[in-house]
């Protein structure tokens, strides 16, 4: 059985950017979230079926976005039941983003794909919203582990005109926000989080403390929710005994309290 492991927010945006450019130097201390890549990604599982997503198309500047769920890959357990590998076909006025939709179905499919494991299915099954603020678009995915419990969630920022990454500073620059102010409300968010869970309430706060000195741009990752405010995906440490050593929240920074995106 697959281990389970878990990355950093940033961590598998990270590893894309350095795949498409080959380049691990970062001159303004920023993580962005995603890169558009230099060649069409290897995809080796074809895509096979589209739906609509859950949201719906929306306008940026003057730009119209289209958002289509593909299932990338899909297989199907002893039992019959099927599990899936959902990704974003991203079309801006009307041009399909083909370059920029094979890079983020490889990275998803490389660090989040599906496995045959005998009679069950292993790995995790994905899904995604989406949203538009000004000329970003932000990409969040859910994996969900299929055979042990846990899982992870992680965002890809993109500029629309251009199809580049867009700097997790540049996220938040969109919101009028200051990297301090950012980090301020950040640390805010954890607090209201650890205070109001009722398995971390009563315990020691080193790791609430930890979570939040580790806050910058580079292990944080802001990006543009469904309801249009600003979010970001951080990684809170949990108690000492708790099945996992951490776990990725996503958070709305209008009100500082966790945002249930796939429920």
């Amino acid at each position: 059985m697959k281990k389970f492991t878990r990355m950093a927010a940033a961590g598998i945006a990270g590893a894309l950017i350095l795949a498409a450019t080959g380049c691990a130097n970062n001159n303004s201390g920023d993580q962005t979230s995603a890169t558009k890549s230099e060649t069409t990604a290897e995809i080796t599982t074809e895509a096979t079926t589209e739906a609509p997503s859950e949201s719906t198309d929306a306008t940026a500047a003057a730009h119209k976005v289209e958002v289509e769920e593909v299932v990338l890959d899909s297989k199907k357990d002893a039992n019959g039941n099927e599990y899936k590998t959902i990704v974003p076909k991203i079309t801006i006025d009307g041009k399909e983003a083909s370059e920029l939709n094979a890079s983020i179905s490889s990275v998803i499919q490389k660090n989040y794909g599906l496995e045959e494991n005998g009679e069950y299915v292993d790995g995790y099954q994905t899904k995604f919203v989406w949203a538009v603020k000004d000329n970003i678009i932000s990409i969040i995915f859910d994996a969900d582990y299929l055979t042990e419990d846990g899982g992870d969630t992680v965002a890809f920022n993109y500029n629309i005109e251009t199809l580049a990454a867009v700097s997790n500073a540049d996220v938040i620059k969109a919101y009028g926000l200051s990297e301090d102010d950012f980090k301020t409300k950040v640390a805010d968010a954890f607090t209201g989080y650890w205070d109001s869970s009722e398995g971390f309430k009563n315990e020691d706060k080193a790791n609430l403390k930890k979570s939040i000195d580790e806050i910058s741009l580079t292990t944080v990752t802001p990006c543009v929710l469904p309801n249009g405010e600003l979010g970001v995906i951080g990684r809170i440490y949990l108690p000492a005994g708790s099945q996992f050593e951490d776990k990725n929240v996503v958070f709305d920074l209008k009100d500082l309290k966790a945002a249930s995106l796939f429920s």
